[in-house]
Order: structure tokens, then C-alpha cells, then sequence
């Protein structure tokens, strides 16, 4: 390896110093940060490469690689403001604007003693962060007006990624709501009003945008063998930065598929709104539309994928270690590769990557994959009772509510053992005590498991080690039983 040039003998002597320290100090990061303060960054990156290729992924090579993100940070200048091209800042706005937000935020009633709704209150912002650039490049008075609405409707038509109707129309609703709630005079509700009808009608035919991508999303069975590449590749990739990326965006298209959380609830946290009670994982959480307590269990096909972000990239031998920390450090689930906080709408905008539309859809595409189950379920036989002279027939319903109860949570145990392949290893350390269990194909809409020992003579089923394509085809059926 040194021969080759992967690393030189000064990088493993120095990689043999953290060590040493590591075992006798202790607390990897702490450790490393200290021993490694007078390095430069060539030099933490040829003992991170040494790392690498000598030892199998372990904790000390997350530590070393937060140390090279956080070196020379404190150095670093803040990065200016991004200017925005179709909007304002919403400290840009009139002062009596900003006022009337902060009523609304406080829940305040309006000049028409209306109380906005929570949850519209930042569209209704950002719409009216529009409507003053559009009134400010105009050169118009920054101010609710006949005019200024005239400019800023012409402008929601000449963006040059065109805008759907229903979000024109949206735009409208919400700049008539703002001036209903601050006391406009009614000469320019009427005019709005007469707009909202005009886009009512053209929106009525129109297929949305969103609806259009939804339908060109790929199934589920789909989506896991996606997520399952980019595991893959994080694994072998030397760049710490691709890694965590690859990694986040795997989890992000595949833990929030059944979990349709809205893009401002993906900032999960370990020991807050992620709990453990030794064998799975559950979510906690209040939702910040409706402020609702959403309590839900995380099976465990879906908690391997939380496994991958509390390893981050680290062998599974670590998985009870480094899970103490992350619960002991109230670690969030999505972080940077320096183990900063990832942007609020990371989700959203891995989903845009990954799968060409945004988090929002989730919960269409559940919605509509359910409809399919269903169907497909009233379809399938279940079991000899349900078989003819010419094969399968449909159950009626009193046959159907005779058929086997649903086990879900056992219907695949997360010991993918073909994942296990030198340092492409992902899975989760098997525990001895559980048994293996099988997936049966006969019956898609009512899944049971049946453990190996009792499956002498059952040869409908795919066992758990098979490739991956078939094992995660019985995915389709999983968000069906989510608690």
C-alpha cells in the first residue's frame, strides 16, 4: 500500500500516535482535535487515507474526518446573504407588513377580525415577499394596490420555470388574504376577488404539476434498491463529504416514504423525537401543522436504515456504542459530514435528486400505492380454500375475514446477511436469540411470517439472504401496517 502511493510511512506512524493516544485517553474526537491542533490539513489527510485502506471503518475515522471539517473553520468568514431573484427578504418588507406578521404569529386578529391559520402563515409571507420585488422592479409604491397587483399577477406568468394554475391561483388567495387581515380598502378585494375567480376556472381543468410528477415516481420496491446503491457506494467512496451525502439521501427517500412527515418535521432528534426501546425504534414527535402528538413504531426493515446514519459509515460491531452516544448527545438524525445540522428541507431537496419531485409528494404517492395494495389484495387468493378448477378466484368477504391476521413487524427481520461483503458491510449485527424469518409471496395484501424452523415443507416462500431486488419487492406491502 505504501509502495503504491496510497499513503506514505510518515502518515502511518502519525495515524499510530492518535491511536496510542485514542486508547489511552479515550473520546476519539476530543482526543484527535487535541493531539492533531498543530497539523496541517495535508497532513490529517494522508493519516485519514492510511486509515482507510489498512483498517476496516470504524469510529476513530468519523473523528478524524469532523476534525479535518472543522479545521481552520474558526478562521472562515461569514458567507453574505444570497440575493434572491423573484422575492425580497422579509425584513425588506413595509414596516406595517412586518408588524402584521408578527401579529399573526402571535395570533392576533386582523382589521377583520380574522386569525390566520399557522400553517399559512409563511406562504402568505413568501408570497408577499414576491409581490414587493415585483412592485419594487416596476418602480410602483411598495403597497397594496390595483397596480402592484396587475404587475406582480403578470409576473407569476413570465417566470421562466412556468407556474402550474393552482399555484397562480394560490399566489392570488393568499395576497387577498394578507390585505383582508391588515385592512385594505374593499375597491381592491373586489378586484382580487374577481381574479380568483377568473384562475378558479382555469385551474379547474388543468392537471397540477405535482400531480404529473407523482405519476412518473418509481414503486417502492424501486426506491429501496435506489437507497441501497448509494449504501453501497458511501461505503467505498474515500470522500467523507460523498459519503455522508450518499448516505442522507438514502435514508431520506426511504425512512420518510411511510413516514410522510412535512419537510419542517424531518429535524429529528435521538432521545427526543427518536426513541429506542432496545429492540426498535419509535417516533415522538409534535407536528408543527396541526401541533399534534404523532407517536408511531419504526419496524425494523425501516430502523436498519436509521442504523446507517447512527454508524455513518462505521463497522455494525460499533452499532450499540455509537447509538448510546447519539441518544446521550440528543444527535440529530440528518447531519452534515462534519456533524453540523442539515438544512430543514434536506429531505425535500434529496427527493428532488433522487426521484425528480420533491418530499411534498410522499404522501400522494402513499396514498395512491395504498389504493393499488388494497386492490391487489381483494384480488390474491389466501390459501388452498381460495383456489378453483381454473386456478385463483376472488375471496368475498366473509372468506377474506377468515384469512390469517397480519404480522407486519416480523415479516422481515433486518439481517440481510448477502449485505455483508468485506468493507461494503452494512448490515446490522445479527442477534443470536431472534429467529430468522421468511416471506411469504402466495397472498401480497396479507403478510405473516413463519419462522425457518417451521418450514419443512413450505417452499412458497423467499428467505431472508436472497438478492435484494426480490427481498425488497415485499416493501410494496410494508407502509400498509405502519402503527
Amino acid at each position: 500500500m505504501i509502495g503504491n502511493g496510497e499513503f506514505t510511512v510518515a502518515a502511518l506512524q502519525r495515524l499510530n500516535a492518535i491511536m496510542l493516544n485514542v486508547q489511552e485517553k479515550g473520546r476519539a474526537f476530543e482526543t484527535v482535535t487535541d493531539f492533531t491542533a498543530g497539523w496541517s490539513k495535508v497532513e490529517l489527510w494522508n493519516t485519514r487515507a492510511a486509515m482507510f485502506a489498512i483498517f476496516e471503518n470504524g469510529p476513530l475515522l468519523r473523528a478524524i474526518d469532523r476534525v479535518i471539517a472543522n479545521h481552520g473553520r474558526s478562521d472562515r468568514k461569514p458567507s453574505p446573504r444570497r440575493a434572491r431573484r423573484f422575492s425580497v427578504f422579509p425584513d425588506e418588507l413595509p414596516g406595517p407588513w412586518q408588524a402584521a406578521f408578527r401579529d399573526m404569529d402571535a395570533g392576533y386578529p386582523g382589521e377583520n377580525g380574522t386569525v390566520s391559520s399557522p400553517a399559512m402563515i409563511l406562504t402568505m409571507k413568501a408570497k408577499a415577499c414576491e409581490f414587493i420585488r415585483h412592485a419594487r422592479d416596476t418602480g410602483l409604491a411598495e403597497d397594496l394596490s390595483i397596480p402592484a397587483a396587475i404587475a406582480y399577477e403578470r409576473s407569476l406568468g413570465t417566470r421562466e420555470k412556468p407556474l402550474s394554475a393552482r399555484t397562480i391561483l394560490s399566489a392570488i388567495r393568499q395576497i387577498r388574504d394578507l390585505g383582508r387581515y391588515i385592512g385594505v380598502e374593499n375597491e381592491l378585494l373586489v378586484y382580487l376577488a374577481s381574479r380568483i375567480r377568473i384562475h378558479e376556472k382555469r385551474s379547474q381543468g388543468a392537471i397540477p404539476q405535482k400531480e404529473a410528477k407523482i405519476q412518473t415516481l418509481p414503486d417502492y420496491s424501486q426506491i429501496f434498491g435506489m437507497a441501497l446503491d448509494m449504501l453501497g457506494r458511501a461505503a467505498m467512496t474515500r470522500n467523507a463529504r460523498s459519503a455522508q451525502r450518499l448516505r442522507n439521501m438514502a435514508v431520506a427517500i426511504t425512512l420518510f416514504s411511510p413516514f410522510p412527515l412535512r419537510a419542517a418535521d424531518t429535524q429529528l432528534r435521538f432521545g427526543d423525537q427518536i426513541l429506542w426501546d432496545g429492540g426498535e425504534y419509535r417516533f415522538d414527535l409534535i407536528v408543527s401543522k396541526t401541533q399534534r402528538r404523532f407517536v408511531a413504531l419504526v419496524i425494523p426493515v425501516f430502523g436498519w436504515f436509521i442504523d446507517q446514519l447512527v454508524l455513518q459509515g462505521s463497522g455494525p460491531e460499533h452499532l450499540a456504542d455509537i447509538r448510546a452516544e447519539c441518544f446521550q448527545q440528543h444527535r440529530l438524525l440528518l447531519v452534515n459530514y462534519d456533524d453540523s445540522a442539515a438544512h430543514q428541507l434536506m429531505v425535500s431537496y434529496y427527493w428532488g435528486e433522487a426521484l425528480a419531485t420533491g418530499y411534498h409528494a410522499a404522501r400522494t404517492h402513499l396514498h395512491d400505492a395504498s389504493g393499488d395494495w388494497a386492490v391487489a389484495a381483494w384480488s390474491w387468493p389466501c390459501g388452498p380454500a381460495a383456489r378453483g378448477p381454473s386456478g385463483p378466484q376472488r375471496l368475498t368477504g366473509p372468506e377474506l375475514s377468515r384469512c390469517p391476521p397480519v404480522n407486519a413487524r416480523a415479516a422481515i427481520w433486518p439481517v440481510p446477511s448477502w449485505m455483508r461483503n468485506g468493507k461494503s458491510s452494512l448490515a446490522t449485527t445479527p442477534d443470536a436469540s431472534a429467529p430468522e424469518y421468511a416471506i411469504p409471496t402466495t397472498c401480497p395484501g396479507h403478510i405473516s411470517a413463519t419462522p425457518i424452523s417451521a418450514m419443512s415443507s413450505v417452499s412458497s416462500r423467499i428467505l431472508i439472504g436472497r438478492p435484494a431486488a426480490r427481498i425488497f419487492s415485499a416493501l410494496r406491502c410494508l407502509p400498509l401496517y405502519v402503527r
